[in-house]
């Protein structure tokens, strides 16, 4: 059995994909490994999911991956893409490319200024520095 770090993985690299604006057809590694987890994993990973703030509906394509046992991933099965994100094209593109690598050592632009990691629920301070809402809340 998987340990529920594991899940909480899995479901952070959704609500980031989903924050970069990336459906499950847009980051396909990712799709596939969520595809091939037994109904009670996915079922994990979707509790975990469901705990990472966000704005609504922003991670229902990826809940519903995890919410329909399906076989293989085809494209026509795939739920629709996530809303658009205020995200510039650059870091999209940095979403796809590799979200590990973003979560080990995000870019400056995208690191909160409190802890350094790479910030999943932004908020702006009026001087401009931007913080992750679970780490401020933390530190306040």
């Amino acid at each position: 059995a998987q340990d529920s770090k594991d899940w909480a993985a899995l479901a952070g690299l959704c609500c980031i994909a989903s924050h970069g604006s990336l459906g499950p057809a847009e980051v396909p590694q990712l799709s596939g490994i969520l595809m091939t987890l037994m109904l009670e994993e996915k079922e994990a990973v979707l509790q975990q999911l469901q705990r990472w703030p966000s704005v609504p509906g922003q991670c229902d394509a990826w809940k519903s991956l995890l919410q329909e046992p399906k076989g293989p991933l085809q494209s026509s099965d795939l739920p629709p893409k996530p809303p658009p994100s205020p995200l510039e094209a650059k870091h999209r593109r940095l979403l796809a490319v590799g979200l590990e690598a973003l979560l080990v050592d995000p870019p400056p632009e995208l690191s909160c200024s409190l802890d350094g990691r790479l910030v999943t629920y932004p908020v702006r301070s009026p001087d401009g520095d931007v913080f992750d809402a679970a780490s401020l809340a933390c530190y306040l």
